[in-house]
């Protein structure tokens, strides 16, 4: 839960919104701001925070939070 802790610290700060509740269930849908202008730039954020690159299909593929932290992890397994 850790991983998912740090990926919903990255969003709340990336959106200004330090008391934002997210769970792994969150979506774009239920964050202020979250448009898809912002996707993009956040998901660069999270790239850039945990030193990984998506491609193009997780980027657009991304139902919640949950699966962004999943993907991170992912991502981290196979570059360790």
């Amino acid at each position: 839960m850790a991983l998912f802790d740090d990926v919903a610290a990255v969003i709340r700060n990336y959106f200004g919104q330090p008391d934002l509740k997210l769970t792994p269930e969150s979506a774009a849908a239920d964050v202020r701001g979250w448009d898809s202008l912002a996707h993009a730039s956040l998901m660069i954020e999270i790239e850039k925070h945990f030193d990984i690159e998506f491609d193009l299909e997780e980027i657009m593929g991304f139902e919640n939070v949950g699966e962004v932290a999943e993907t991170v992890s992912k991502h981290q397994a196979a570059a360790g």
